[in-house]
């Protein structure tokens, strides 16, 4: 076996300062019509499951329509009709979201380690432990926020409070002039006993010890599949009702990321967890996947697709190039060359020189060293089994990105495999229009809003991270990359062989962007009742007797005010520093409330929006009644105005930046990725 014999003895070629700076959300539910925006294009297109959801991108839903989106595996929030997120930072360890309209919740699980930041046009909400929140935006000047279970921390300009279970804070005015009140939280509604159901699925699938609870989307697993032990590797999972030549990664699309470049986006409900981390491989002659070591100590990478690119037909350098692109899962006992993060960067070398190739962004196999178990090596065995050749999906070159995969006829020889060129870097096929969209479908009427969201402002404690190179910037650049590399390989001798291209490839190798190759082993670490309603807010009869409070006076800075496209305008005023106002976060309790408490006791049920129309019975393929229409907030109640000073948090500034990333500790050991 020289081949895994020379894979064993190569190390990753890892940079520290070269670690994916974005994760990416995941469109894991969706109920009628959801659409989403991209950051870089700002085009609209109808939502599939899947859909990888990336920071600057907005998600919408329709009337009668539901949406979840997992962020990452603790962390989800999910929108009610008529809802409007962005998601501005998905860093390791921390989260921003910018809620525009609507209904959602958000739900973060015990076990998560982000720093959560949640931002409306009025105030920003920093969850300080496990547990759900619904926020409420009514209009750019009326936000609402329900502890169901955990704690957190709202503010304004002004200053902020920190909401405990069973609380429902209404902040009226601008980020920089507010004023709130705080009353019981009304009674869960339908969607809240949604969110409640989906929690409980989620949790009762992580609960298996099959897999890693640090998979995101790992919990639609168990009901699409079955779980076998295969010796030396533990517990494998293969999908059920698939056909007997079905394959991974055919039934979906390529679609483009920034950083990430070609995305594999699945068409199967399960589809994420298995094409996004560990490693797929025959097992009695059906293709089985192998999430990885099951370990406290282990903490999976996600990619947009674990495969091996070849290009069938043609060489790079030469003509037009390829005539097809195809496309191998990587087994346990493969490596591969990653080819996302660097900045447009293509190679191929000859398959036949494979064996004795180890560029740079090299990732060593994932289940080496392979002592006691069966080398799967998918790969090493293509020339020899129609099987495994039969799992390399190929698509003409100038369909690839383009919609659908619609694979071409007939299978692939041991001579194509033979005469392939192995691609260590991206592809060289210019991602267009058809390649923003897995779904190829425009959105659909009544997801999009009305309003110009691109000049709404939002109230942030943190400033967001850059906005995203356009679409059209992006892929005029990697067009450009690739005619230069073209040129600069097919003038090396006037033709370039497999053999070249590897090492023009390494020649200019210290002008690469090393890919992500952050090492996995080493990281430490819906019903038939109304739909959501919007809140009416009554007094509880506590100290605050039904009146409104100001938060405190301007003497601390808390946050930002910003609009897309501009810089964002930081608030200064005199500071406090006795007092920090962001609290560092507590440890989790678990999922519960507090003991000692009774949350429900002397709850309101939600009331019909004042001045609103009366909802519409249920639409009989939905479920759902129509959603409210929002209106500016009414003034508020008090025959003597009912406002007075004081009564917030006092103290502070010493602001917490709490949205610095913290580094997820990573250490490099061969043979794990």
């Amino acid at each position: 076996m020289p081949f895994v014999a020379a894979c064993l003895l190569m190390a990753p070629a890892a940079r520290a300062d070269d670690q994916a700076t974005n994760g990416a959300a995941r469109i894991s539910v969706i109920q009628g019509n959801v659409s989403t925006q991209r950051g870089d294009s700002g085009d609209w297109n109808a939502a599939t499951v899947n859909t990888p959801v990336m920071p600057g991108d907005r998600v919408s839903t329709g009337d009668h329509s539901r949406a979840e989106i997992q962020l990452d595996f603790a962390n989800i929030i999910r929108l009610a009709e008529g809802s409007v997120v962005r998601l501005t930072d998905l860093a390791p360890q921390r989260i921003q979201i910018e809620v525009a309209q609507g209904v959602v919740s958000f739900d973060s699980f015990q076990n998560s380690d982000s720093d959560v930041e949640i931002d409306t046009p009025n105030l920003a909400i920093h969850p300080q432990r496990g547990g759900i929140y619904r926020i409420q935006v009514n209009s750019d000047g009326e936000t609402q926020v329900a502890v169901r279970r955990g704690q957190a921390e709202v503010g304004t300009a002004d200053g902020s409070t920190t909401l405990q279970p069973g609380q429902l804070i209404t902040v009226r005015g601008d980020s920089s002039s507010t004023q709130y009140k705080v009353d019981a939280a009304p009674a869960n509604d339908a969607f809240d006993q949604w969110n409640e159901e989906r929690d409980q699925m989620i949790q009762r699938s992580l609960s298996s010890p099959n897999i890693s609870p640090y998979y995101t989307g790992g919990g639609d697993l168990n009901q699409n599949g079955t779980w076998n032990n295969v010796p030396g590797y533990g517990d494998v999972w293969s999908p059920a009702n698939v056909p007997p030549d079905w394959a991974p990664y055919r039934n979906g699309a390529w679609v483009w990321e920034p950083y990430w470049g070609w995305t594999w986006v699945s068409y199967e409900p399960w589809g994420w967890a298995p094409y996004h981390y560990g490693r797929w491989f025959l097992y009695g002659g059906s293709w089985a996947w192998w999430p990885g070591p099951v370990t406290p100590y282990y903490r999976p990478i996600w990619a947009p697709a674990y495969v091996s690119f070849f290009g069938f037909g043609g060489r790079f350098g030469v003509g037009i190039g390829f005539g097809s692109y195809g496309w191998l899962p990587i087994g346990p006992a493969d490596p591969f060359f990653p080819w996302w993060g660097f900045g447009g960067r293509v190679g191929f070398v000859g398959f036949a020189d494979f064996n004795h190739y180890g560029g740079r962004g090299f990732i060593a196999p994932l289940a080496g060293p392979l002592r006691g178990r069966a080398v799967f090596s998918n790969l090493n065995g293509l020339e020899n089994n129609a099987r495994l050749r039969a799992g390399i999906t190929s698509v003409s070159a100038g369909r690839f990105g383009n919609g659908r995969v619609a694979p071409e006829s007939g299978r692939i020889s041991a001579e194509q495999i033979r005469g392939a060129q192995f691609a260590h870097g991206s592809l060289p096929v210019t991602p267009g229009r058809g390649s923003l969209s897995a779904s190829g479908r425009p959105a659909r009427p009544g997801t999009v809003p009305s309003r110009n969201l691109d000049s709404q402002h939002f109230f942030q404690r943190n400033r967001p991270v850059a906005a995203r190179q356009s679409f059209a910037a992006e892929s005029a650049q990697f067009r450009q990359q690739i005619e230069q590399q073209r040129s600069s390989f097919a003038n090396e001798s006037g033709r370039t062989t497999g053999r070249e291209s590897a090492a023009g490839t390494a020649r200019s190798s210290e002008n690469f962007r090393q890919a992500e190759t952050r090492q996995e082993a080493g990281t430490q670490r819906r019903s038939q009742e109304p739909e959501a309603r919007t809140i009416e807010p009554r007094t509880n009869g506590s100290e605050n007797s039904g009146g409104w409070q100001r938060f405190n006076s301007p003497q601390r800075q808390y946050g930002n005010r910003a609009s897309r496209g501009s810089e964002p305008y930081q608030y200064r005023p005199q500071l406090d520093l006795h007092k920090s106002i962001v609290q560092e976060r507590p440890p989790s309790y678990g999922f519960g409330f507090p003991r000692g408490t009774d949350p429900s006791a002397q709850r309101p049920s939600y009331a019909a929006p004042r001045s609103q129309p009366s909802y519409r019975a249920p639409e009989p393929q939905r479920g759902y009644s129509a959603a409210p229409r929002y209106s500016a907030p009414s003034a508020p109640r008090g025959s003597s105005g009912g406002y007075r000073g004081g009564g917030g948090n006092r103290g502070s500034s010493g602001s917490r930046g709490g949205g610095s990333s913290h580094s997820s500790g990573s250490s490099h050991h061969p043979g794990r990725r």
